[in-house]
């Protein structure tokens, strides 16, 4: 059997769910050794991208980016990172928050594959097209 990044991550996954700090010190040196062993630690950005995705799934975590000219008010994103998660039905929203001052207005929501463009610029765009 081949040994690749994602059956790494996955082992790793395993290896470390349910075990208390001490434990999962001694898991990930074995686990070290191992890719040591094995020449394979010049996959570790591979296997740890792997694992991230692999936790978040499992712990049902989602990455939301928010996109604005400024930033966003405290309280707007923890009104979309509840309504994401109702809707989304997961546990937790990671909000990463970038600044654009291309962004004339409104946000710019990217969430998994989906992007939701309530920029002001937006609306105009479809504005237009409806006069057209």
């Amino acid at each position: 059997m081949r040994i690749t990044s994602k059956n790494l991550a996955v082992l790793l996954y395993e290896v470390t769910q349910g075990n208390s700090k001490t434990e999962i010190e001694v898991e990930l040196e074995k686990f070290f050794l191992f890719l040591k062993r094995e020449k394979k630690l010049n996959q570790l950005k591979k296997i740890f991208t792997r694992y991230s995705t692999l936790y978040n799934d499992k712990q049902k975590i989602v990455g939301m980016k928010l996109t604005s000219a400024f930033p966003i008010k405290e309280t707007l994103k923890k009104k979309l990172s509840e309504q994401f998660k109702r809707e989304l039905g997961v546990v937790q929203i990671e909000i990463h928050e970038s600044i654009d001052p291309t962004v004339l207005g409104g946000v710019i929501i990217h969430i998994g594959d989906t992007r939701i463009d309530l920029s002001v610029q937006k609306k105009i765009t479809r504005l237009r097209e409806t006069l057209a």
